[in-house]
């Protein structure tokens, strides 16, 4: 039986579970399960991201992102003093542009490292604590 890649209780989900790990190593395996999920199901998001339907697409996690980020992000530390919607939208344009980047590229670096790297960039910008 078919079943679309992208539905609202679907893996793409993970994203609100990332941000609310408390634990590191269990946020990078979030992160890691959804950069699998993508990978997996490489052919369905390449052609999201490569027609007409990009836009809904992007606007679908970007707005997913958005909700979570605006919740968790720490206003303390880096972020203290800054704009909190002005660092909602920088982060979330980048991951989803990261995402973006790496499917339209064919994947050039596995799921694990993506999520890796990513989570050090979301410590690096004190989110999700």
């Amino acid at each position: 039986m078919y079943r679309r890649p992208f539905e609202p209780n679907d893996r793409i989900m993970l994203i609100y579970q990332v941000c609310s790990e408390e634990c590191e190593d269990e946020a990078i395996e979030a992160l890691k399960s959804l950069f699998f999920y993508f990978e997996e199901n490489f052919l369905f998001f390449s052609s999201m991201l490569s027609s007409q339907k990009t836009s809904l697409f992007r606007e679908r996690m970007l707005q997913i992102l958005t909700t979570t980020i605006l919740a968790k992000i720490n206003m303390q530390g880096i972020n203290q003093g800054m704009d909190k919607e002005l660092i909602t939208q920088f982060t979330t344009s980048a991951f989803v542009g990261t995402v973006e980047w790496w499917i339209l590229n064919d994947m050039p670096h596995p799921p694990s490292y993506m999520a890796e790297q990513v989570w050090q960039l979301f410590e690096r910008n004190n989110l999700c604590y």
